[in-house]
C-alpha cells in the first residue's frame, strides 16, 4: 500500500496460491472475497432500509392517514421491500455455490480439472463480479427511496441509520472495481472462456430455473455481443452497444435474483408486515 510499509522480519509466511501467479491470486481469491463482502453489505443495508421504511410508513400520520395508506408511498415501500428480498435471495444462492466449491476461487480461468468443474468455477467467478456491480448500484437507489419515505427526517443522522447506510452504499459502489471496470471484465472473461464455455451455454446455466423463453432470449443477446464486441471503436454505434451491454448484464442478474427469490419465497426475509398491519400491504 502507498500509505504504509511493513517489514516482515523473520515472520513465517504461507502461500495462498501459486507463487508465480501473484496478480491472479489477488484477483481470484482476495478480490472475490471482498466482492462477496460488498454484496452482503448491500443486501443487509437494503434489508435494514426496507424494515425502516415499512415501519415508518405504518406509524407516521400525514394528511389524516398513515404514510402507507397513500398509494404512491405504499408502492414505493413495496418496491424497496421487494428489491431487498431479491438482493438477499440472490446473494445466498451465490454463496451456496461458493461453499459447494470449497469456499474459494482458483487463480485464473483455466485449471487441470474436468470441463464441468471449470464451468462451475467460472460461473461462480462471474456471478460474484456481476452481483457486486448490480447490487452496489441498486443499494444506493433503494436506500435513497427509503429515505424519501421519511421526508426531511430521512437525512437527519440522529433520527435513523439511513444516511450512514447511504454513504456506505456509495463506497461499496466504487471499491473493489467500479461499475465500468467490472462490466469490461465480464465481457473479457466471457471471451477468454468461450473455448470451454460458450456464452449461450453460460447464460443457460446461470439462469437455470428461469422461464425458458427469457433464458433463450438472454442467450441470443449474449451471442450477438460475442460476435460484435461493443468496445473496439469510439463512435455513436459503439457507445449505444456499450450501454446495451450494461443493460444486458443488469437484466441477466435481475432475472437470476428473481429466480432465486421464487425458490425461497419472500416471507423468511421480510414479513408482510412488521407491526401487524398487513392490510397496508395486501
Amino acid at each position: 500500500m502507498p500509505t504504509a510499509e511493513i517489514e516482515y522480519n523473520g515472520a513465517i509466511g504461507h502461500a495462498v496460491g501459486p507463487t508465480n501467479r501473484g496478480v491472479a491470486n489477488v484477483v481470484g481469491i482476495v478480490l472475490s472475497l471482498s466482492r462477496i463482502a460488498a454484496a452482503i453489505a448491500n443486501a443487509g443495508s437494503m434489508t435494514r432500509a426496507a424494515r425502516e421504511a415499512q415501519l415508518y410508513a405504518e406509524f407516521r400520520d400525514v394528511f389524516g392517514a398513515k404514510i402507507g395508506e397513500w398509494a404512491l408511498a405504499n408502492q414505493q415501500v413495496r418496491e424497496v421491500v421487494h428489491e431487498s428480498q431479491r438482493c438477499l435471495a440472490g446473494f445466498f444462492k451465490i454463496f451456496a455455490l461458493f461453499q459447494e466449491l470449497g469456499g474459494r476461487l482458483q487463480p485464473g480461468l483455466v485449471a487441470k480439472e474436468p470441463v464441468e468443474q471449470q464451468r462451475r468455477r467460472f460461473l461462480l467467478r462471474e456471478l460474484i463480479i456481476i452481483q457486486k456491480l448490480v447490487t452496489s448500484y441498486d443499494a444506493v437507489n433503494i436506500i435513497r427511496k427509503a429515505i424519501s419515505i421519511f421526508g426531511g427526517h430521512g437525512v437527519i443522522e440522529d433520527f435513523s441509520a439511513l444516511p450512514r447506510l447511504f454513504r456506505d452504499a456509495m463506497v461499496n459502489e466504487l471499491w473493489e472495481g467500479p461499475r465500468n471496470v467490472l462490466l469490461m471484465q465480464v465481457f473479457r472473461d466471457l471471451g477468454r472462456a468461450s473455448a470451454f464455455y460458450p456464452p449461450d451455454q453460460f447464460l443457460s446455466d446461470l439462469l437455470s430455473g428461469a422461464p425458458r423463453n427469457e433464458t433463450a432470449d438472454m442467450g441470443r443477446r449474449a451471442m450477438e455481443f460475442a460476435a460484435n464486441p461493443p468496445f473496439q471503436k469510439l463512435d455513436s454505434e459503439s457507445r449505444r452497444r456499450a450501454v446495451a451491454w450494461e443493460e444486458f448484464v443488469v437484466d441477466v442478474f435481475r432475472l437470476y435474483q428473481e429466480t432465486a427469490l421464487q425458490e425461497v419465497g419472500p416471507e423468511p426475509i421480510i414479513g408482510s408486515s412488521l407491526m401487524g398491519k398487513a392490510e397496508l400491504w395486501r
